[in-house]
């Protein structure tokens, strides 16, 4: 009997959905048009698919509604495939990579992603792992395969690729300690997923050994050329004087929040430091201009990094919340200093991306006016260079070949603007919200679980400036932005890097 085509599959979707409201039944058929449909290259039938699934999402309960979403990734890595060239890889403006992010981590941060079984997850995970390393974010893919390995430890692809990451990471650091270290992280992925071979997963194919064995080559050459000390394993450090220090720097460690690659690597002693610079330039005019910018960067992002530990810990009501009245509201908010702190830590963390945007305007020349410069406007330009919400992509960065500075590019795309309508990651929106409320109005801060609340019953219950969080939920946004800040930083310093690097001419 021959197999259904990826029409037939589509059709027989929209027929069930007619005919029955089985989603279990959706979801497979859905999924059966999407793969048929990329192995057709039918661009026709995995548009009409994602159009389809707008509709399976909103019906679907739970894991369904998450499989929805992953399917839809998949169609849209499809139609990127179909759509652009090998030679178009370096294309800065991707819309099908925009979509094939927001997709997967819609799927992670569903409810229903929880009662998917762990090699779902675990593939999910490597998906978006891979995504996000198309886009040349590989400090925050690193993570996604991480995760995915924690669902799934002999998941060769994502340790394949955990391993290809290690390497390329590690090849853009300026520090050959350093690079030694992450070289030696991704000699011992990949082996592991060599080793592992096809099938044992059910997942890793023929070609993506290939594909490792020639990385893992790669990495023994580069290997052999190093001469400084070698070691089996990092060195270990102290991590701290006081009990209390110790507890904020493993803390941060255990997080990956310290601005030191190393940290990438694990919770490593070796890394519980900010040994993060400015690689050395010499540029005409400039003086201590970037040295004390960065400076200021990083004490800032340290601030706000110690604001979320000290207000996340369990410890005594603060002395400073003594003697300090307020008028209960039957509204179950919470005031303490601690609440203030990791208030201060999202704001720090998020005026940290628009800071970092004057100093990208200044170092690449780009002439903006001062009150036109955001971290999200920054990358398009009108034709006559300025900035704007929507256009292309400035040439400067078009031609540059710049990876991490392509990171730094789509790593914006994290964040939501209402003037442009791409956006890379569903919690944006939330974010802005609660960044502006947090900046120009109230923010009300409750305990997690809380039911909302219903219209007020009397007018005196009435608060139409605030916005309602929960405490963990906020804690937790912070902690995401400070993720966000720290991988800007490390992108930051290996773009000038680079660009520094082309500068000098070779002996």
């Amino acid at each position: 009997m021959a197999e259904s085509s990826a029409t037939e599959y589509l059709q027989a979707l929209k027929s069930s959905m007619a005919d029955s409201s089985d989603m279990e039944v959706w979801e497979i058929l859905l999924g059966l048009a999407i793969d048929t449909a990329g192995d057709e290259s039918n661009e026709e039938v995995l548009l009409a698919a994602i159009d389809v699934s707008a509709g399976m999402e909103n019906a679907s309960l739970q894991a369904g509604a998450t499989l929805v979403l992953y399917h839809r990734s998949n169609a849209w890595a499809s139609l990127q495939r179909i759509r652009r060239t090998d030679d178009q890889a370096w294309d800065w403006e991707q819309p099908e990579l925009v979509k094939q992010i927001f997709s997967l981590r819609g799927a992670i941060q569903h409810p229903g992603f929880a009662e998917l079984p762990a090699p779902r997850r675990a593939q999910i995970y490597c998906n978006l792992g891979n995504s996000l390393s198309q886009a040349g974010r590989v400090i925050d893919a690193l993570v996604e395969w991480e995760n995915a390995l924690n669902e799934q430890r002999n998941l060769g692809m994502a340790r394949g690729n955990l391993g290809i990451g290690f390497a390329r990471y590690g090849m853009q650091l300026f520090d050959d300690g350093h690079t030694y270290w992450f070289l030696r992280s991704a000699q011992n992925e990949l082996s592991q997923a060599i080793e592992g071979g096809v099938g044992r997963d059910g997942s890793t194919y023929p070609a993506a050994i290939d594909v490792f064995r020639w990385h893992a080559t790669n990495v023994e050459r580069e290997l052999s050329s190093y001469d400084g000390p070698i070691n089996e394993v990092p060195p270990e450090f102290p991590i701290g004087n006081s009990k209390r220090e110790r507890a904020y720097r493993t803390w941060c460690l255990r997080r990956k929040l310290f601005l030191n690659p190393l940290n990438d690597l694990g919770p490593l002693s070796i890394a519980a430091q900010d040994v993060l610079l400015l690689p050395g330039h010499r540029i005409e005019g400039a003086g201590i201009t970037y040295r004390a910018f960065f400076n200021q960067l990083k004490q800032e992002y340290a601030y706000a990094r110690l604001n979320l530990f000290e207000g996340t810990a369990v410890e005594r009501r603060h002395f400073a919340d003594r003697e300090l009245p307020l008028v209960s509201n039957a509204d179950f908010s919470l005031y303490s200093i601690s609440v203030e702190q990791v208030k201060t830590s999202f704001r720090l963390a998020y005026s940290l991306l628009d800071k970092l945007a004057y100093f990208i305007n200044d170092y690449w020349k780009l002439e903006i006016p001062e009150k036109q410069v955001s971290f999200r406007k920054l990358w398009v330009e009108d034709k006559k260079g300025k900035a704007v919400p929507v256009g292309r992509v400035r040439k400067i960065f078009e031609d540059s070949k710049n990876l991490p500075l392509r990171a730094l590019y789509w790593l914006a795309k994290d964040i939501y603007d209402e003037n442009f309508q791409e956006v890379a990651d569903p919690i944006a929106k939330e974010l802005d919200a609660l960044r502006n409320h947090l900046e120009h109005k109230a923010l009300k801060v409750v305990i997690d679980g809380l039911p909302q609340a219903d219209s007020p019953k009397s007018e005196i219950f009435e608060d139409h400036l605030s916005h309602r969080v929960g405490f963990d939920e906020l804690a937790a946004r912070a902690e995401h932005l400070l993720r966000m800040a720290r991988s800007a930083l490390i992108y930051l310093a290996l773009a000038m890097y680079l660009e520094e690097r082309r500068a000098v001419p070779p002996r």
